[in-house]
């Protein structure tokens, strides 16, 4: 398994557990990160799945 997604799916779970604070709580502090987050987490996926 790559680096990358090692590194990849802890922070796409992360961010899944901040955008579920803010859906409970509904403030904007936990939403951004979690958006972030995500991204990143997305972004290490994708490379690499391309890299192995």
């Amino acid at each position: 398994m790559s680096t990358f997604i090692l590194t990849g799916l802890p922070i796409l779970a992360i961010g899944l557990f901040f955008i579920a604070l803010f859906l409970r709580n509904k403030d904007k502090n936990y939403l951004i990160p979690g958006g972030v987050m995500m991204m990143a987490g997305l972004v290490n996926l994708v490379v690499g799945i391309m890299v192995s």
